[in-house]
């Protein structure tokens, strides 16, 4: 099933705040099981790593890289196994609980659909502004044209 990028993001924020914080922090297997447990839906973690980054990047969610287990080269320690763990913040929290990414494209495409309304309208507006105006001035310039012949027949000798 093939699910669209806004909706993928949702999945994984949403299923990070339901994971809770307890333990305070995920990785993205812990993020994966989820998903399919709750959504039937399989994302690699690879993909839930970009997800992750796009979410980090945007304020809703948190990483802490935590030393863990010795890593071994030839049985001699040679470094420290580094693993990310994730947790959602209270933005995320709050942005999941408007809608998310889906309900956010929507209302920007609503508000966009209203800009492009009020500039039709006031196009319009400016259309039926102008010619009114110029049957305004049309009006007036024929009313100062009687003008000048009523007043030029009425003080002339010609009749």
């Amino acid at each position: 099933m093939e699910i669209t990028p806004l909706k993928q993001l949702d999945i994984v924020l949403k299923s990070l705040l339901e994971l809770g914080t307890n333990p305070i922090v995920w990785q993205e297997f812990h993020i994966k099981e989820k998903i399919l447990k709750d959504y039937n839906i399989t994302i690699e973690e690879i993909d839930i790593k970009i997800i992750l980054n796009k979410l980090i990047k945007d304020g809703f969610v948190s990483f802490e890289d935590m030393k863990g287990q010795k890593g071994f080269v030839e049985s001699k320690k040679v470094f420290d196994i580094v693993e990310r763990v994730y947790s959602i913040t209270f933005d995320g929290k709050v942005f999941v609980q408007q809608g998310g990414y889906e309900k956010d494209a929507y209302r920007s495409q609503q508000k966009d659909a209203q800009f492009e309304d009020m500039q039709s309208f006031q196009k319009v507006s400016a259309n039926n502004l102008l010619y009114a105006t110029i049957a305004l001035a049309s009006g007036t310039a024929g009313l100062l044209i009687w003008e000048i012949l009523k007043y030029f027949f009425e003080h002339c000798s010609c009749h």
